[in-house]
């Protein structure tokens, strides 16, 4: 549909312009409409991803005056939105993966 494919659009524009409007890049995994794609389980027409460094990259996308205007803005007009924040964390990652190589030991990530 024409607004979810503008979403789309304006979602890669603005993650593309990130790093010079706000100052910090956005990490855009992807941005696509769902057509041509088999969707069976629910009705889905666009999925967007990004990645941040740090629930502070993320907050300042989301109170940037790109998205507080306009993708905020048509995301609540013509869409039902799921957002994840899954923390990684960079520094833990070597101990992790040598736990994973012995079962029953666990990082603590806190």
């Amino acid at each position: 549909s024409q607004p979810v494919q503008q979403y789309v659009d304006n979602y890669k524009r603005f993650a593309s312009a990130a790093l010079k409007t706000i100052g910090l890049n956005c990490n855009l995994l992807f941005a696509e409409t769902t057509s041509g794609v088999l969707m069976n389980e629910f009705p889905l027409e666009a999925a967007c991803a990004s990645t941040w460094r740090s629930h502070t990259e993320s907050q300042v996308w989301l109170e940037s005056k790109d998205y507080q205007q306009v993708l905020k803005a048509g995301r609540h007009k013509y869409s039902k939105c799921l957002v994840v924040m899954v923390p990684i964390f960079e520094e833990k990652l070597e101990q992790m993966i040598n736990d994973k190589k012995n079962p029953g030991t666990l990082t603590r990530l806190t």
